[in-house]
């Protein structure tokens, strides 16, 4: 699952840059990331299609792979973890398969009855991969992936996260916008005919704020 997150949304694919995007190198609208995440696998990560496209707000003022030296400063000031940080901790992970490093927070809500049972959150700048595990002892973990995540809004409003992979939900502008004036954020997972309201709790989306500011994804509205 990780793998196949990184290549959607970290790592890069110079070829299709190329590709893809030299026609896109010239000045003109910013425009927003909410219009093209649906093209991010198909520029083989944010990078490239932030190289492609730099008059995306995010990618113009946003900071990743993009802005290498504005990136190595932020991983200066942050923890560096190999693989996984501590839960509700906000840090660069790096990858075991690409030894390439990216920000991430890990954070679980357990069962009430049984902390073998719960949901997962692994939440990216603009991104979230969740699955509901449930374990027993002897026995193999159990993942089963959402259909559809929504947050709840105060008022039982909702946002709809767009759909980027298996269990990979895109983070949209206002899901972020929403997350940074929230104390925890209330969270819909679909999975067929089955549906659960599980919460990011405050430490978790705490270290989630600091990630976004660390790297001015604060500062898009």
């Amino acid at each position: 699952m990780k793998r196949l997150l990184i290549s959607l949304i970290l790592l890069t694919a110079p070829a299709l840059a190329g590709e893809l995007g030299s026609a896109d190198l010239t000045e003109g609208k910013i425009d927003s990331l909410d219009n093209h995440y649906h093209t991010i696998k198909l520029y083989g990560g944010l990078t490239d299609l932030c190289i492609a496209k730099p008059n995306i707000e995010e990618c113009k003022v946003a900071i990743g792979r993009w802005k290498p030296d504005e990136l190595e400063r932020v991983k200066s000031l942050s923890t560096f973890c190999y693989q996984q940080c501590e839960h509700d901790e906000y840090g660069f992970v790096k990858s075991s398969e690409s030894g390439q490093e990216y920000p991430m927070v890990v954070t679980k809500d357990f069962d009430g009855s049984s902390a073998s049972r719960g949901v997962e959150f692994f939440l990216y700048p603009v991104a979230i991969t969740t699955y509901k595990y449930k374990g027993c002892s002897g026995c193999s973990l159990v993942k089963t992936y959402p259909s559809s995540v929504q947050i709840i809004k105060t008022g039982n409003q909702i946002i709809d996260l767009p759909r980027l992979a298996r269990g990979t939900f895109y983070m949209t502008t206002e899901a972020r916008n929403y997350a940074l004036k929230q104390p925890e954020l209330k969270v819909r997972l679909s999975f067929n005919k089955d549906n659960e309201i599980r919460r990011i709790s405050p430490k978790a989306l705490s270290a989630y704020k600091l990630m976004l500011r660390r790297l001015y994804y604060d500062q898009i509205r």
